[in-house]
């Protein structure tokens, strides 16, 4: 039994003296003969820094990709907008009309009208030649073969319009329009009403006038018109009216 023992306790030393200087050995045998393990250790740790190249590459790129996406956030006017751009005004009338037609006696209370004008040409920076609509509604009322009426003419007219630069903020108009008259009328006296007494036909219209311009640009203009129409009716009108240029 104490032999056992013995030789136990012999075998339990030779192992824990012995084992240590044994794990080194196999190491550095181990080493030996393959030298380039520890490189490439050392080798896969070490991570190069970005180039400067690099870095500013990656700027211009993101500058690129910038302009890219405002040249997309701001994109260019329309060809319709364009060709709309300066040359479209509305315009807006208020005054008073004398008139007349045959068959009765006729008197008007005022008129008012609407106008859209385009720009088609232009000769000079001066002159410019422009296409109208114009749509006028005139106040009447009158006596037809012993009746009396009251209601409206209404006439729808397309011309052509000449501006004419005179000065900084200026301009002379003149104007020429074809249209048709129609009428719009009830009896005063509580008689029926006669078909005689609605006339209805073509009109020819000439007119003239001067814009002011209200603000240094021609946004906004104001002047005098007169008009003299023929045909159906004969009216003459004298107005003040008001342009919005766009």
């Amino acid at each position: 039994m104490r032999k056992a023992a013995a030789l136990f306790v012999l075998l339990l030393w030779a192992l824990t003296s012995g084992a240590p200087e044994l794990l080194a050995k196999g190491l550095g045998e181990l080493s030996e003969k393959n030298p380039e393990a520890d490189d490439n250790v050392e080798s896969d740790s070490h991570v190069d820094p970005p180039s400067v190249t690099q870095l500013e590459g990656g700027g211009k790129g993101d500058a690129a990709d910038d302009i890219e996406e405002s040249d997309k956030v701001a994109p260019a006017a329309s060809g319709f907008s364009k060709m709309l751009s300066g040359k479209v005004v509305l315009a807006s009338s208020f005054g008073w009309a004398k008139v007349s037609q045959s068959g009765g006696a006729w008197k008007s209370s005022g008129y008012s009208d609407f106008g859209l004008n385009y720009q088609i040409s232009a000769l000079n920076e001066a002159t410019k030649f422009s296409v109208s609509y114009r749509f006028v509604p005139v106040v009447v009322s009158g006596l037809v073969n012993g009746h009396s009426y009251r209601g409206v003419w209404e006439t729808h007219n397309i011309g052509g319009q000449v501006k004419l630069k005179t000065s900084r903020k200026t301009v002379a108009i003149a104007s020429g329009e074809l249209g048709f008259l129609k009428s719009h009328l009830h009896p005063t006296d509580g008689l029926a009403a006669e078909g005689s007494a609605s006339k209805g036909g073509a009109v020819f219209a000439l007119g003239g006038g001067m814009d002011y311009w209200v603000l240094n640009r021609s946004e906004f203009t104001i002047g005098p018109r007169l008009y003299l129409g023929l045909g159906a009716a004969r009216q003459l009108q004298l107005s003040l009216t008001c342009g919005f240029g766009f």
